[in-house]
């Protein structure tokens, strides 16, 4: 049996939207101060068997070669690459285009370079996981038979990424299984 969750272009503007303002701290004693305020989202694109592209205005404070650099960016891509693995949905995020008011181009993509290195860390790879929600047990009634649970699980799904839409598609096993001792 499959569950979905359809998430429509419309409900991923909407979603995106309500997030600001947003700010991200990546800051660390090693690295110095890593912020990105985002100001706010112009346009959501889901793009076709990779993600989501968020397109907005922000801030960025990075410190680069030991000082920091504060920069308006006017025009900020970021793509939300969109990966299912077992039961987890994971949400891997990149810089793709920074026009940084300002700044020269080369420092401009050194800057990209190393808040995608930054992003990619998997300390800042957001996972849902899902299959933890899914899982439910619940006792079957005394009078239908044998001691037994109702089982909902999960650990599969498929993600589909459309012009108009998010799908994630979830396998779902519903099992009768012997009942947990409440010992």
């Amino acid at each position: 049996m499959k569950a979905a969750v359809v998430a429509s272009h419309a409900e991923l503007d909407e979603l995106a939207r309500s997030f600001v303002p947003l700010e991200v701290d990546l800051s660390n004693e090693r690295d110095g101060r890593r912020i990105i305020r985002v100001h706010r989202f112009t346009r959501v694109e889901i793009v076709p068997l990779v993600g989501v592209r968020v397109i907005g205005a922000s801030e960025i404070e990075w410190t680069v070669l030991g000082v920091t650099v504060p920069a308006h960016v006017d025009d900020l891509a970021v793509m939300i690459h969109l990966e299912v693995t077992g039961g987890e949905l994971h949400f891997r995020f990149e810089i793709e285009r920074a026009d940084l008011r300002h700044v020269p181009g080369v420092i401009e993509g050194l800057l990209a370079t190393r808040i995608n290195e930054a992003l990619r860390a998997e300390a800042a790879v957001p996972t849902f996981r899902f299959a933890a929600l899914l899982e439910r047990r619940a006792p079957v009634p005394a009078w239908l038979g044998p001691a037994r649970d109702f089982v909902l699980s999960s650990a599969l799904a498929e993600l589909s990424l459309e012009g108009n839409a998010v799908t994630l598609a979830a396998h779902v096993d519903v099992l009768g299984r012997p009942a947990l001792s409440s010992s």
